[in-house]
């Protein structure tokens, strides 16, 4: 079979995870002069989805990795937990390290937001599964 159609091994699923976390970072802490000339909310719609959307796929991709190591609502609640948290770290790591970037409480609450959905999508599907 295809290599791209198998399961993605644990190794693989670590592996996307930390990248996309690598890759919020980066995006997050770049000066804002980076992207003066792109501007992905112009592509997307408002900074807020966009906030809510990365930190979304992160929780969904920390899931990923833990699906068989706890119990499922235990692991689900876990790893949406440990991404809003990284939205928290990003967030301050603007206010207090990262030149050219701002602190914004409404990109933190867009951050959690973001994971929240995936959290209740996960709990909805495991209530479906278990009827």
């Amino acid at each position: 079979m295809l290599k791209f159609l198998t399961r993605p091994t644990p190794f693989q699923n670590n592996a996307y995870a930390i990248t996309w976390a690598l890759l919020i970072l980066i995006a997050c802490g770049a000066p804002g002069s980076t992207f003066e000339e792109f501007h992905l909310e112009d592509i997307l719609g408002y900074d807020k989805l966009i906030h809510a959307t990365l930190f979304g796929i992160q929780a969904y991709l920390i899931i990923r990795t833990l699906k068989n190591k706890t119990p499922f609502a235990a692991m689900v609640t876990y790893a949406c937990l440990a991404s809003a948290v990284y939205g928290v770290l990003i967030e301050l790591l603007q206010k207090f390290y990262f030149e050219g970037r701002a602190y914004d409480y409404f990109d933190m609450l867009a951050n959690t937001v973001g994971c929240t959905v995936v959290w209740l999508w996960f709990r909805w599907k495991a209530k479906l599964l278990a009827q």
